[in-house]
């Protein structure tokens, strides 16, 4: 073998090295804002006083306040919180005397855009700060080949809905988030 066939091997070797590297790393960035959100003491909080809530939500994730127009054609969103395969989705819809049924209106909305499966009914649960009385959906939904187990909890408070979108896209290998998404849902707080 001569330089030029080693000069050639070595090549190869780093562009196959640097492909591996570059396929692994998002999942590992992934990971490691997870295990960081798993500490809340560096949390941060979000005040969004327009419409009246807030949420912590750790310092590296991504943060999006929406203003009256909502996003992406969804005029209910309020905030956005992400952190690559976890995001969380914060609604907020004005209505006079709200009720359960108002709810159902919503949430049939809400997830009429959706490729779902496997949806449940809305469950009573608690949530929050105050411990908010709420109604969980869940569902499953596929996108470009990507696995989205969602929940959404709905919340009543005065003449406001509010709806807490957390999105889970699943990868193989992932572990259970169940803690992050325990501390987004303990730590929303209706504010006046």
């Amino acid at each position: 073998m001569d330089s030029k066939d080693i000069r050639g091997i070595i090549v190869f070797i780093v562009v196959i090295l640097a492909v591996v590297f570059m396929r692994l790393r998002p999942n590992d960035v992934a990971t490691e804002r997870l295990l960081d959100a798993q500490d809340t003491s560096s949390w941060e909080t979000l005040e969004h006083d327009e419409f009246g809530y807030a949420i912590s939500y750790p310092k590296s994730w991504l943060i999006i306040v929406s203003g009256i127009n909502g996003e992406k054609g969804n005029p209910y969103v309020r905030s956005r919180i992400s952190g690559l395969t976890l995001n969380i989705f914060v609604h907020q819809h004005a209505i006079s005397n709200p009720t359960i049924d108002d709810i159902v209106v919503w949430n049939n909305e809400e997830i009429r855009a959706t490729n779902e499966i496997d949806r449940n009914e809305l469950v009573p649960t608690t949530i929050g700060k105050n411990n908010y009385i709420a109604y969980k959906i869940e569902y499953q939904e596929i996108k470009s080949q990507l696995h989205i187990d969602t929940e959404i909890y709905y919340l009543i408070q005065d003449d406001q809905m509010y709806a807490i979108n957390i999105q889970n896209v699943y990868e193989s290998g992932d572990y259970d988030k169940r803690v992050i998404i325990n501390n987004f849902l303990n730590s929303f707080e209706v504010i006046k």
